[in-house]
């Protein structure tokens, strides 16, 4: 399946895979080698943000009842998969913005993350529109839709990692425990500006400046005996759900102490499926978590209310059944954008990068 890669790649895709042997124009060429240890992590962390969103469903129709099971879920979940996306993004960023040059750079993450931001924001307002009939959620104003875009509501995800790349892209000759060091200087002591992706971006940035120091030094972790690693991600949920059980110190330590035992609980649980069969699912779902994060929520949708009017309102049903739709349906799009001509659902089709000169490709 992983065969199936095509040469236009998401940011997602581009910050998960090490450095090419010999690499040429970035759309003309077969992709570099990737990380299957990082995109596994990838699909795992994918995974648990469709779960948790088919959960936050569940919960919000009563469906689990007297149940703890759905709040639980939430509660763990939420403690770390989305420090592991911007802990991942950081691992491959300085050596993305040296490949590249920061002006590459940059407009490549404008059109693999502000591009498919406001696309999707409008994807999701005119679906709302058009939905509005047969749901609660009613249509935003014009007004009220150019406020959120510009705040960085709704798909916050994409703003708060562009500004987290902008940071690391200006950091990132520095020592790796000084970027690690101003970052959490900036995740305790800068005041809120009121701008939501501001706000996170500052929230979520200690975890891209981890990765940042790490870089391929994950390849270290790859040498772990695949047994010794699933007793660290046994031990280590074990360390995360004692550190969750109730709030015992303020928002921003759990914030860091979840997302980091969460996110090195992820890499170890990758780790242990080693190649496995496994593993290659859930790297060939990793490379697409960003079509999973924009539109997992429509097949979820679908397939919930196809299950609705069949009368299957059962909690485990309703949590496996959906989830599955909303990791499968957009992960096999995008795996496919190129034969379904879609490849502009998720890059701009704009501001492409120049093809190098034949003297510059034979000089590489």
């Amino acid at each position: 399946m992983l065969k199936n890669q095509a040469p236009g790649t998401t940011a997602e895709s581009l910050e998960s895979h090490g450095p090419a042997q010999n690499e040429g124009p970035l759309e003309n060429t077969k992709p570099a080698s990737r990380s299957l240890l990082i995109d596994a992590l990838r699909g795992i962390a994918i995974s648990l943000v469709a779960l948790g969103h088919t959960n936050q469903g569940i919960q919000h129709r009563g469906w689990w009842g007297a149940s703890n099971v759905g709040f639980w879920l939430n509660v763990i979940i939420y403690a770390f998969h989305m420090p592991a996306f911007f802990f991942a993004s950081g691992i491959f960023l300085s050596g993305s913005v040296q490949k590249r040059g920061p002006r590459r750079f940059t407009l490549e993450r404008i059109r693999t993350l502000i591009y498919p931001y406001v696309l999707w924001s409008l994807i999701g307002a005119a679906a709302v529109k058009a939905t509005s009939a047969f749901m609660v959620q009613q249509p935003v104003t014009l007004k009220h839709f150019l406020m959120d875009l510009l705040l960085g509501l709704g798909i916050w995800f994409l703003p708060t990692l562009f500004l987290c790349a902008m940071f690391g892209m200006l950091l990132r000759k520095l020592p790796g425990p000084m970027i690690v060091t101003i970052a959490l200087l900036a995740y305790y002591f800068m005041p809120r500006t009121g701008v939501n992706f501001v706000d996170l971006a500052l929230l979520y940035f200690p975890f891209v400046a981890a990765g940042m120091w790490m870089g391929r030094g994950y390849e270290q972790m790859e040498k772990i005996p695949r047994w010794l690693a699933m007793v660290c991600a046994v031990v280590l949920f074990a360390a995360l759900w004692v550190a969750m059980y109730k709030p015992w110190t303020s928002y921003l330590n759990i914030v860091l102490l979840g997302g980091a035992i969460g996110t090195v609980m992820l890499m170890m649980l990758a780790r242990s499926l080693g190649s496995s069969g496994a593993a290659r699912v859930f790297a060939w779902v990793g490379e697409a978590s960003l079509a999973i994060y924009l539109a997992g929520e429509y097949g979820q949708g679908v397939v919930r209310q196809v299950m609705e009017w069949a009368h299957i309102t059962t909690p485990y049903p309703q949590l496996i059944l959906p989830t599955i739709a909303a990791i499968v349906i957009p992960a096999w799009v995008y795996q496919h954008r190129v034969r379904l001509h879609l490849e502009w659902l998720f890059i701009a089709p704009f501001w492409k990068p120049r093809p190098r000169g034949p003297q510059t490709a034979s000089a590489r």
